[in-house]
Protein backbone atom coordinates (compact mmCIF):
# COMPACT_ATOMS: atom_id res chain seq x y z
CA UNK A 1 0.00 0.00 0.00
CA UNK A 2 1.35 3.67 -0.83
CA UNK A 3 1.33 6.13 1.67
CA UNK A 4 -0.50 8.14 0.39
CA UNK A 5 -3.58 6.36 0.32
CA UNK A 6 -3.68 7.04 4.54
CA UNK A 7 -3.14 10.26 4.51
CA UNK A 8 -6.45 12.01 5.82
CA UNK A 9 -7.39 14.59 3.65
CA UNK A 10 -8.86 18.05 5.97
CA UNK A 11 -12.34 17.68 3.88
CA UNK A 12 -12.64 14.26 5.13
CA UNK A 13 -11.22 15.09 9.06
CA UNK A 14 -13.91 17.94 9.20
CA UNK A 15 -16.42 15.55 7.87
CA UNK A 16 -16.15 12.70 10.28
CA UNK A 17 -16.05 15.21 13.17
CA UNK A 18 -19.42 17.32 12.07
CA UNK A 19 -20.94 13.58 10.83
CA UNK A 20 -20.01 12.68 14.72
CA UNK A 21 -21.44 15.58 16.37
CA UNK A 22 -25.11 14.81 14.00
CA UNK A 23 -25.33 11.56 16.23
CA UNK A 24 -27.24 12.29 19.65
CA UNK A 25 -24.71 12.94 22.20
CA UNK A 26 -23.83 15.30 25.58
CA UNK A 27 -20.16 16.32 23.70
CA UNK A 28 -21.86 17.57 21.10
CA UNK A 29 -25.46 18.59 22.21
CA UNK A 30 -25.35 22.09 21.42
CA UNK A 31 -24.67 21.14 17.72
CA UNK A 32 -27.55 19.66 17.18
CA UNK A 33 -31.28 20.95 16.91
CA UNK A 34 -32.10 19.58 20.62
CA UNK A 35 -28.73 20.98 21.88
CA UNK A 36 -30.73 24.28 21.98
CA UNK A 37 -34.40 22.71 23.58
CA UNK A 38 -31.73 21.15 26.09
CA UNK A 39 -30.10 24.93 26.98
CA UNK A 40 -33.93 26.30 27.58
CA UNK A 41 -34.90 23.40 29.70
CA UNK A 42 -31.30 23.87 31.72
CA UNK A 43 -32.01 27.52 32.32
CA UNK A 44 -35.74 27.40 32.87
CA UNK A 45 -35.12 24.46 35.41
CA UNK A 46 -32.10 26.39 36.41
CA UNK A 47 -34.23 29.68 36.97
CA UNK A 48 -37.73 27.70 38.76
CA UNK A 49 -34.29 26.11 41.19
CA UNK A 50 -33.58 29.25 42.13
CA UNK A 51 -36.92 30.73 42.91
CA UNK A 52 -38.11 28.07 44.74
CA UNK A 53 -34.99 28.14 47.11
CA UNK A 54 -35.47 31.93 47.67
CA UNK A 55 -38.39 31.30 48.57
CA UNK A 56 -37.88 28.79 50.85
CA UNK A 57 -34.73 30.77 52.26
CA UNK A 58 -36.81 33.43 53.10
CA UNK A 59 -39.43 31.58 54.72
CA UNK A 60 -36.82 30.35 56.92
CA UNK A 61 -35.16 33.39 58.21
CA UNK A 62 -38.51 34.95 59.66
CA UNK A 63 -38.93 35.80 63.03
CA UNK A 64 -40.82 33.62 65.26
CA UNK A 65 -42.76 37.11 66.33
CA UNK A 66 -43.79 38.27 62.74
CA UNK A 67 -47.30 38.53 61.90
CA UNK A 68 -49.16 35.55 60.56
CA UNK A 69 -50.11 37.31 57.36
CA UNK A 70 -46.60 37.37 56.34
CA UNK A 71 -45.77 34.31 57.25
CA UNK A 72 -48.80 33.17 55.23
CA UNK A 73 -47.68 35.13 52.08
CA UNK A 74 -43.97 33.89 52.73
CA UNK A 75 -45.74 30.30 52.43
CA UNK A 76 -47.70 30.42 49.44
CA UNK A 77 -44.74 32.50 47.21
CA UNK A 78 -43.00 29.23 48.61
CA UNK A 79 -45.58 26.65 47.18
CA UNK A 80 -46.22 28.84 44.07
CA UNK A 81 -42.18 28.37 43.17
CA UNK A 82 -42.36 24.77 44.26
CA UNK A 83 -45.46 24.40 41.84
CA UNK A 84 -42.92 26.48 39.36
CA UNK A 85 -40.06 23.80 39.85
CA UNK A 86 -42.19 21.02 39.67
CA UNK A 87 -43.78 21.81 36.24
CA UNK A 88 -40.50 22.69 34.77
CA UNK A 89 -38.60 20.23 32.51
CA UNK A 90 -36.09 18.10 34.44
CA UNK A 91 -33.31 18.61 31.64
CA UNK A 92 -31.76 15.75 33.26
CA UNK A 93 -31.47 12.49 35.48
CA UNK A 94 -30.38 14.79 38.56
CA UNK A 95 -32.84 17.15 38.36
CA UNK A 96 -35.31 13.96 38.13
CA UNK A 97 -33.97 12.86 41.26
CA UNK A 98 -34.62 16.31 42.80
CA UNK A 99 -38.26 16.31 41.86
CA UNK A 100 -38.95 12.85 43.00
CA UNK A 101 -37.65 13.91 46.39
CA UNK A 102 -39.30 17.05 46.16
CA UNK A 103 -42.86 15.19 45.23
CA UNK A 104 -42.38 13.26 48.37
CA UNK A 105 -40.92 15.32 51.09
CA UNK A 106 -43.19 18.38 50.06
CA UNK A 107 -46.38 15.91 49.28
CA UNK A 108 -46.51 17.17 46.22
CA UNK A 109 -50.02 15.19 45.68
CA UNK A 110 -51.65 17.45 48.19
CA UNK A 111 -51.06 20.45 46.23
CA UNK A 112 -53.29 22.63 44.22
CA UNK A 113 -52.70 22.22 40.78
CA UNK A 114 -50.90 18.39 41.62
CA UNK A 115 -52.15 16.74 38.54
CA UNK A 116 -50.02 18.97 36.51
CA UNK A 117 -46.71 18.76 38.36
CA UNK A 118 -46.91 14.58 38.42
CA UNK A 119 -48.23 14.56 34.76
CA UNK A 120 -44.78 16.61 34.11
CA UNK A 121 -42.90 14.39 36.50
CA UNK A 122 -44.23 11.61 34.66
CA UNK A 123 -42.99 12.88 31.58
CA UNK A 124 -40.02 13.78 32.49
CA UNK A 125 -38.87 10.10 33.32
CA UNK A 126 -40.51 9.02 30.21
CA UNK A 127 -37.90 11.49 28.23
CA UNK A 128 -35.28 10.51 30.39
CA UNK A 129 -35.37 7.36 30.62
CA UNK A 130 -35.55 6.68 26.56
CA UNK A 131 -32.76 9.31 25.94
CA UNK A 132 -34.63 12.30 24.87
Amino acid sequence: MAAGRHNLTRRALLGAVFGACALPSPDCASATAGGSKSARQRGAWARALAAFRRAKTRLASLDAGAPDDLSDDLECARLAALRRLMQAPAPDLHALSLKIDLAVDEDVATLTGAEACLAVLKADARRLAYGG
